[in-house]
């Protein structure tokens, strides 16, 4: 789905539409991309490919769709990058934080936008998928990666963050039944 977003050179919204209501669009000279000309598996939908304004102007037509946009792409949008989070196995790693590993000596760094975590153009949704990307085989990669603190410059291993939510006053809220695996 990121080549549609690059064969688009922008955001895109990944629509599923009707026949009938992509006829009447394109009967009012709406400028879409039918992704899917002869329909998906040759039925009357169609996936179209929809920058926000014509998702808007879709909305405001009342023109029956589903937003089908897979995470990856909208994590592209402009406010993505600021909001949010990545949740991931009881951790989750804010927005913009820069991560790091090592593999066979070299340095490799990722980023996490959008609630994904970038590596070389291709986006993860954990750190264990993100660190196999990167070479590694089947490993923890919240043992794996570092993570840039913002406060002091320093590299950390990203596993601090996930042992931050125990300490930030969330673990008295787990029954003590539930602590023996700590």
């Amino acid at each position: 789905m990121m080549k549609v977003n690059r064969l688009l050179g922008a955001v895109v919204n990944v629509l599923c539409i009707h026949k009938d209501g992509l006829d009447r669009l394109f009967a009012l000279g709406a400028n879409l991309r039918d992704l899917t000309p002869t329909g998906v598996a040759d039925s009357p939908y169609h996936l179209v490919a929809a920058s926000p304004e014509q998702l808007k102007a879709l909305q405001g037509l009342k023109v029956e769709h589903e937003d089908i946009t897979p995470r990856v792409l909208k994590s592209t949008s402009p406010n993505a990058e600021r909001e949010g989070y990545l949740y991931s196995r009881g951790g989750k790693i804010p927005n913009g934080t820069r991560l790091r590993t090592t593999y066979k000596h070299k340095a490799i760094e990722a980023e996490v936008r959008g609630g994904v975590i970038w590596l070389d153009g291709r986006g993860y949704d954990n750190p264990s998928f993100a660190a196999r990307a990167a070479g590694h085989g089947i490993v923890n990669g919240w043992k794996v990666w570092k993570y840039l603190d913002p406060k002091d410059g320093k590299w950390r291993p990203l596993e601090h963050i996930r042992s931050k939510r125990e300490h930030s006053g969330i673990r008295h809220l787990i029954p003590i039944a539930d602590r023996k695996a700590e």
